[in-house]
């Protein structure tokens, strides 16, 4: 697994990531979803998932310009909307280990335990 990860982070240093150009027509489509959910009395909890720590050191070398742009683009919606955003990609925010993984991409049961447990904590009661 170390070596799987080693190898994406050794990918992101030959091709840094760059935030894409948004596709206005599906930040409608989400938005409208979350205005109905907000019109049904729902408040959406979006979380962002953890990334391995190895990876996600070697995205934030670069400024980590996808989750920079996501975060803000979430962040922005508050103002018109009712949710909560949940920011786990770190895992040790969490209280999650950099051991607990089923492979790079995926959290074992331990971790994925601490990252529910950290999000309810941090949904602001949207899921009470």
């Amino acid at each position: 697994m170390r070596q799987k990860a080693a190898q994406i982070a050794e990918e992101i240093a030959r091709h840094p990531p760059a935030a894409p150009t948004p596709d206005p027509a599906r930040f409608r489509v989400f938005e409208h979803l979350i205005a109905y959910m907000n019109n049904l009395g729902a408040r959406p909890v979006i979380v962002l998932n953890p990334i391995y720590p190895t990876i996600l050191a070697a995205l934030q070398k670069y400024g980590n310009p996808l989750s920079t742009a996501t975060l803000d683009y979430l962040r922005s919606l508050q103002s018109r909307h009712n949710l909560v955003v949940v920011d786990c990609q770190d895992i040790y925010t969490c209280g999650g280990t950099a051991y607990d993984w089923t492979n790079p991409s995926h959290v074992d049961r331990a971790n994925m335990r601490r990252v529910l447990r950290y999000i309810v904590a941090h949904a602001d009661g949207a899921l009470g």
